[in-house]
């Protein structure tokens, strides 16, 4: 029988503070667009709208991440070593 053993470091605290901040980065990108909205400044509602897009996605990459991670320390007795690592 094989036995491989594998050191796991977490630090929740860390993806939480990245997470956080891509949060307060999406509030403050939704409110220049209000702003850019209410000023009707197109050009710059397009940037935004664009800025605001790809902070979401990496909000929701960073979430599934953290879904995956926790998916696997909840079997990981039977996690092969691709999903450990």
């Amino acid at each position: 029988m094989e036995e491989a053993r594998v050191k796991v470091t977490l630090n929740g605290e860390e993806a939480q503070r990245e997470l956080d901040a891509i949060n307060n980065r999406i509030a403050h990108l939704i409110e220049l667009k209000k702003k850019a909205e209410a000023e009707g400044d197109v050009k710059g509602w397009k940037k935004i709208s664009s800025e605001l897009s790809k902070a979401e996605r990496e909000a929701k990459k960073l979430e599934k991440q953290a879904f995956d991670v926790e998916k696997v320390l909840k079997n990981i007795n039977g996690a092969s070593i691709e999903e450990l690592s």
